[in-house]
């Protein structure tokens, strides 16, 4: 009982009369910091005498007091012999007595750096591998146990010896370019361009590598094959991580033996790095790695923040972090696990690990114990070593000592070997034949009766023979494969089964044992040492292409993996990375028959890149060169599916991104151009000297690249941009308000073109903001262009002239401007439509800075044009209407008759992207929304897929809203969960994406009408949610709207809404929406009034347009067109809202009549519900042409 009392407590305690408190300080600093070297910490804890210094260099090495907060004073004596316990379990090590240290003659010190003196200058890079699978952190905090990280890759900067490290899945050519450009993404965000790596050979030296550092023109260097220590620098910094990581580790498992850490090393080697870049060297100069890395002297207040790997915190409960109340006795507070900091929060935000559900999670609202006071500790050393041998069971299995040069030698071809090695190299690869059975294919469950395996048969002619000790001695772990990667991981698949003749039928065993569990505690079994298999290249693909051959799988199941961009859902883990012995052989029997129903589970990654997601996605598919068990199926790649999510980042780059992209000269342009506009032509700023009362604010490049609506690159943009978040209301800018063109405009204009045969012509202005002055009484000050300052920083700063980006009063502004020059000009603006302008020959659109100028004569645009132009006005001309704002637009003449065609192809295929439909095992599917309403379902299954919900939703309504009204019921009804999705509407999203798979390249075919009519077609769904969503919900007896306008026959105005009101019958309904259909009726009529004498239309055309409302309910339409005006018991309550209009009908000059139609010729119909394949068919040909 005593020795128990011993061990449970803490060394740190005051009751340990071993140490005083100042060692007991020195040694707790010691944990904080990640087990840092003793006398490191404790230098850093050491208070500094004020001493007079003579000189220089010892002036630098004199620092100004300690680094660390420490209340007691720590001498060097008493700190000479301080011992960690976890250090000594951690980083224990063989002597080697025959050794003697040697120093390096002066005038040679430092001689490898002598070149690589600026942080980038040369980075030293190398794997290393973990025999346990550690935890990956997915999006929403959880953790995949089994498709975890098994290694990695560390990166040091030789001038500064700051590091950095990535955590990989796998060590493959694909995930290794992944962390580099990760690493150079955080170089570039410290101001530093990495020039060159150095490392050993392996996968850095494979194709892909090399490629991508010649494509990043940084240059490559080795070291020699079997030396690695010509890559100490590299070498050295993973021992050292390492053992930080691990007495990390084990020291939180001494004194929190509830949870196991072992799964955690990722987080524990963050951490450890996160330590060890922030603790001054022993250099001399006082300068952490991480300030060398930067150049910048930061304050000494992120080391006090550290605290004790795997320390309990106790986290406020969410509700008091929110200021709300919790019940009196509830607790306030509950217990976590500190695992680290946060890289995506602010610097002081943990990591917080709670113990239960594994969900990790920044925290802010903590308590920390970094003495493990509040847990209860191991008790006794029996207890401790129980607990050592399972925590680390699976390390020791597989355990290969570092200093082991013999076992990590890369295997040489046969050329190098001698006639006895080649003879025992031929003799382990030896075949050895089993005898042919009568029955072919595959045994099922029933047939094997064999308690200890699984008999497959291998079919003639569909397999080579399966070497049995091949499938014994399949890849481990550990192995790091041949020294060059292939290029493409799947080709050494499909091409394996071809090396080696096609031999008679056998039979291969496979062992169907469980993984075995951990040994009993007592006695504890002793660790052993199995040796480390390395096989080549050639021999890992033969050895997976011969078992999914053995176990039946047609080949065309396996070619199926180049569609895949993560592990299918239905295929389990084959065998286990971290199981104990012989678990190679441990093959899931059943899981991998199923492997042939593979088809629609995962996206083709290929698509994607062919697509052009961008260059993160070519090195984002899963690599299918390791071992067959590498990837699980249950399991989601993130990578990809960052990919996907961000597919457009390359298309709006940082500053920094672009000058470190392959496109840097293109960018330089770019912004050499805009500066060029801004400070010369337009005089957009004067350059004057700081003074302390200006308020000066920050700027911003906005780098854009522009592409066709197929996605072709069209033009690289940057625009100066002034931070206009800073500006304050009432002093800095008063109205902001600025009008765009409404589609409706757009589509008329476009119509009665195509009608009249008009010419058409699209223009754009050059920095369009720019050129609208700022008002006399405003002075604005901005910061000068980053990358092109004058002067020393802060020194000048820039007085704008005019209206720069940014700028909150911009687009007022410049609207106003160009407003005044269409009028000017004799451009009248409209009074239906402030962004439309009518002259005598002229009729132009304005959206922001694009135009679109319409006459009879194209010599009349090219003389506005002209007139803009002697105005100052930087505008060109970029040829007729074939594109505006994404929509392409299509010009064709049939027999005399024009039409014109909208499609969104390039949104649609990006669409289908974002949902991962690109496979060609996705189907298309005939209609984009069921024939049942979709409900709230408040209590179905949460969102499971992994695309933005939200995202997709909106360039689903860009797309419906424009060019697609036969996907808007659909759309409005996923729209209205944006903010609370669950599975059934991703679902019900993912069925539109099927349906514009299938339809990707259509749109919208109008052909206009010599006939000068305006047709409406209102129609109501009465109730449509009830029954299908909570009957005490009152929004499921919502009533749904739905119309189209059309003007000389082509849809110009479609919507689909739920109604505001709850409407008490199916005539109120459908009332309700002739109602609303004509507050967008009446002003498209105005329009295409006013559009048809812009374009010369007579008055007697426009007094001949006749205007329809189609309506299928006898009830609403003698409602609207009784005569005289009464109501009806039951039409009363709704009177005064939905009556209006029936003096529009009653008025003769405006030729507006109600007329019944066949339901099935109502076009309202298909924005109200969803339809039959047959119905939606025969509206959507009526509709939409096609």
């Amino acid at each position: 009982m005593e020795l128990r009392d011993t061990w449970a407590r803490s060394v740190l305690d005051e009751k340990n009369q071993n140490l005083t408190l100042a060692q007991q300080e020195c040694l707790l600093w010691h944990q904080r910091l990640s087990h840092y070297n003793l006398a490191t910490v404790h230098n850093l804890c050491r208070q500094k005498k004020a001493t007079k210094v003579q000189t220089e260099e010892e002036l630098i090495a004199i620092r100004d007091g300690p680094s660390l907060p420490c209340t007691y004073n720590v001498p060097n004596a008493v700190c000479r012999n301080l011992l960690c316990s976890s250090c000594c379990i951690a980083k224990a090590k063989r002597r080697k007595p025959s050794i003697s240290a040697t120093t390096a003659p002066p005038e040679k010190e430092m001689a490898l750096k002598e070149s690589k003196v600026n942080p980038g200058d040369m980075i030293h890079c190398d794997h290393y591998l973990s025999p346990v699978v550690g935890r990956v952190i997915a999006a929403s905090g959880h953790s995949s146990t089994t498709n975890g990280y098994v290694g990695g890759t560390i990166y040091v900067d030789s001038a500064s010896g700051y590091v950095f490290h990535r955590p990989q899945k796998s060590i493959s050519a694909a995930e290794t370019i992944r962390g580099k450009l990760i690493f150079e993404q955080e170089a570039a965000d410290s101001n530093v361009k990495v020039k060159s790596y150095h490392s050993d050979n392996g996968v850095f030296s494979s194709k892909e590598f090399r490629e991508h550092c010649n494509k990043m023109k940084q240059k490559m260097s080795f070291s020699g094959v079997g030396a690695k220590f010509q890559n100490g620098v590299a070498e050295n910094a993973i021992g050292f991580i390492t053992n930080m990581a691990r007495a990390n580790m084990i020291h939180a498992t001494i004194h929190h033996p509830r949870h196991k850490f072992i799964n955690s090393w990722p987080l524990a080697m963050t951490y450890a790095i996160w330590c060890y870049n922030k603790i001054p060297t022993n250099g001399g100069t006082g300068w952490s790695p991480e300030e060398l890395w930067t150049k910048f002297k930061s304050p000494r207040s992120a080391l006090p923040r550290a605290h004790v790997f795997g320390c309990p915190v106790y986290v406020l409960d969410p509700k008091l972090q929110d200021g709300q109340k919790i019940p009196k006795w509830n607790s306030k507070a509950r217990q976590g696990i500190f695992v680290g900091f946060s890289t995506e929060h602010s610097s002081n935000v943990p990591l917080v690990l709670n113990p239960t559900t594994g969900y990790i999670s920044p925290q802010y609202h903590v308590i920390f114990d970094d003495g493990f006071t509040t847990v209860p500790s191991l008790t006794t050393e029996t207890e401790r070593n129980e607990l050592f041998e399972c925590l680390f069971w699976t390390a020791r299995e597989k355990f290969v000592d570092e200093m082991d040069v013999e076992a990590l030698k890369p295997e040489l071809c046969d050329e190098w070997l001698s006639a006895r090695e080649l003879e025992a190299r031929q003799r382990g690869e030896a075949i050895h034949d089993v005898p042919p059975v009568a029955s072919e294919g595959v045994k099922s469950k029933a047939q094997m009766g064999d308690q200890d395996g699984v008999s497959v048969v291998v079919p003639e002619g569909e397999s080579n023979g399966v070497p049995e000790g091949e499938l014994e001695g399949a890849p481990s772990v550990e192995s790091e494969g041949a020294q060059t990667a292939p290029s493409n991981p799947l080709s050494p698949l499909t091409s394996a089964l071809k090396q080696k003749p096609a031999s008679d039928a056998r039979r291969v065993r496979f062992q169907n044992e469980a993984r075995p569990s951990p040994p009993p505690p007592s006695p504890p079994t002793p660790p052993r040492r199995s040796p480390r298999h390395r096989k080549h290249e050639t021999d890992r693909f033969t050895w997976k292409a011969t078992l999914v051959a053995a176990l039946g799988v047609a080949q065309s199941a396996t070619s199926w993996a180049h569609g895949w961009t993560s592990p299918p859902a239905m295929v389990a883990n084959y065998g286990s990375r971290h199981g104990s012995i012989n678990t190679a052989k441990s093959i899931k029997h059943d899981h991998i028959l199923e492997l042939y129903m593979l088809q629609d589970d995962w996206t083709s990654c290929q698509e994607d890149v062919d697509s052009g997601i961008g260059e993160f996605a070519e090195y984002a598919r899963p690599d299918l060169s390791d071992e067959i068990g590498s990837y699980t199926v249950t399991d989601v790649q993130p990578h990809i599916l960052k990919a996907k999510a961000h597919a457009n980042d390359a298309d709006n780059p940082t500053f920094r991104q672009a000058m470190s992209s392959p496109h840097q000269k293109e960018w330089s342009e770019a912004i050499d151009i805009e500066l060029n506009t801004l400070a010369n032509e337009l005089k957009a700023w004067t350059l004057v000297r700081r003074e302390s009362w200006m308020k000066v604010l920050p700027m911003k490049w906005a780098l854009k690249l522009k592409r066709y609506p197929d996605g072709l690159a069209k033009k690289f943009k940057a625009r100066f941009c002034v931070r206009g978040d800073r500006q304050i209301e009432g002093i800095d800018y008063f109205e902001t308000w600025a009008p765009v063109v409404q589609w409706t405009t757009v589509r008329t204009m476009l119509i009665l073109a195509a009608n009249q045969k008009l010419c058409t012509a699209q223009a754009d202005i050059t920095a369009a903001f720019v050129h609208a002055p700022l008002e006399e009484n405003e002075e604005i000050y901005v910061e000068q262009p980053t990358g092109y300052v004058y002067g020393k920083p802060g020194e000048f700063v820039l007085k704008l002239n005019r209206s720069v980006y940014g700028i909150k009063q911009a687009p007022r502004n410049f609207f106003n401007y160009l407003r005044d020059h269409f009028e000017t000009l004799g451009l009248r603006q409209s009074d239906h439509d402030p962004c439309l302008f009518v002259g005598e020959k002229v009729t132009a659109i304005v959206y922001v800075d694009d135009i679109l100028f319409f006459a009879r004569d194209d010599s009349d645009i090219d003389n506005v044009i002209s007139a803009l132009q002697k105005n100052h006005v930087q505008i060109r001309r970029e040829g007729t209407a074939e594109g505006f704002l994404g929509v392409a637009l299509e010009h064709t003449t049939n027999n005399g008759v024009t039409q014109i065609k909208l499609t969104q192809a390039g949104l649609a295929k990006r669409i289908v992207e974002t949902l991962g439909l690109c496979s060609q095992y996705s189907t298309a599917i005939s209609t984009p929304a069921e024939a049942s309403p979709l409900p709230k379902d408040a209590d179905g299954a949460p969102a499971a897929e992994n695309f933005n919900y939200a995202a997709v939703v909106g360039m689903l309504l860009y797309l419906s809203g424009h060019s697609r009204p036969d996907i808007a019921f659909a759309v409005h009804q996923c729209a209205r969960y944006t903010f609370n999705p669950t599975r059934k509407h991703e679902v019900a999203l993912i069925r539109i994406g099927r349906y514009l798979k299938g339809t990707m390249d259509k749109g919208t075919i109008m052909t206009p009408s010599s006939v000068p009519r305006i047709d409406c077609y209102p129609d109501a769904d009465f109730a449509g949610l009830y029954g299908h969503d909570d009957k005490q919900d009152p929004h499921c007896v919502r009533s749904r709207t739905g119309y189209v306008i059309l003007a000389f026959g082509c849809p110009v105005l479609w919507r689909s809404k739920l109604q505001t009101e709850i409407a008490l019958s199916t005539m109120e309904a459908e009332y309700v929406a002739i109602s609303t259909a004509c507050r967008d009726l009446f002003p498209v009529v105005d329009i295409v009034k006013e559009l048809s004498a812009s374009v010369g239309l007579t008055n007697d055309f426009t007094s001949k347009i006749h205007v329809r409302i189609h309506e299928d309910n006898v009830g609403a339409l003698t409602l609207g067109k009784l005569e005289p005006r009464r109501m009806t018991p039951r039409s009363k309550h709704y009177a005064i809202k939905y009556h209006w209009f029936r003096e529009k009908v009653k008025d003769k000059a405006n030729r507006v009549e109600l007329v019944k139609i066949d339901t099935k010729n109502q076009l309202g119909d298909i924005f109200t519900k969803g339809l039959t394949k047959d119905s939606f068919e025969y509206l959507r040909r009526l509709l939409m042409g096609w």
